[in-house]
């Protein structure tokens, strides 16, 4: 499954080289990718603008921990640090490495119409070019919708998941918990210098 995996991003970059030239600025590093409910787990190495499967023994500049939920979102390109902030997926490690390499793969644009010209000339690959965009389009907003519906299916049906609401008023509790340890820290420290 990993090589599957590594093989198609392989494949997909290897369609924008410029783009996926960025990925020399991480050259040599080590990322590893979990996905929680589906037990996967993904070392990569950077290698240039390809990268590599890793040996699971060597230790990750980066490990990027998420959810089924939130693998659409990391994919699609959503802020690594949005995610972040929301819990939607843990980045341990060097978070330069996690963004260079999302910036990466959601920057990566894809020539069809020069794909598809080497067999079909380019009238006949520009028309097809043009009804690929509409469909591209499509998908875009096909794929925010699903997501949305997922999103909405795991929060309110099945209760898998935060509302952002939940979270946001989770993140207020631990402040003003924070706020009363550090209130209750300055008096302890206070009455420990009186005696």
């Amino acid at each position: 499954m990993n090589k599957l995996i590594v093989s198609a991003l392989n494949l997909y970059l290897e369609q924008d080289p410029e783009r996926a030239d960025s990925l020399s600025q991480i050259k040599g590093k080590v990322i590893n990718i979990s996905v929680r409910e589906i037990n996967l787990n993904l070392c990569l190495m950077v290698q240039g603008p390809l990268i590599e499967e890793a040996d699971d023994e060597l230790d990750p500049d980066v490990e990027i921990k998420m959810s089924v939920k939130s693998l659409p979102d990391y994919l699609m390109g959503v802020d690594q640090d949005k995610l972040i902030k929301y819990g939607s997926i843990e980045v341990i490690g060097d978070t330069h490495v996690a963004s260079v390499m999302q910036n990466t793969l959601r920057e990566v644009e894809i020539d069809w119409e020069e794909i598809i010209s080497k067999y079909t000339g380019d009238a006949v690959a520009y028309q097809l070019g043009k009804g690929m965009r509409a469909l591209h389009t499509f998908g875009e907003h096909l794929c925010d919708n699903l997501r949305q519906d997922v999103r909405d299916y795991l929060q309110d049906n099945v209760q898998v998941s935060a509302t952002q609401d939940e979270v946001d008023h989770f993140i207020q509790q631990v402040d003003v918990t924070r706020a009363q340890v550090d209130r209750l820290e300055a008096r302890l420290n206070r009455l420990q210098k009186r005696d």
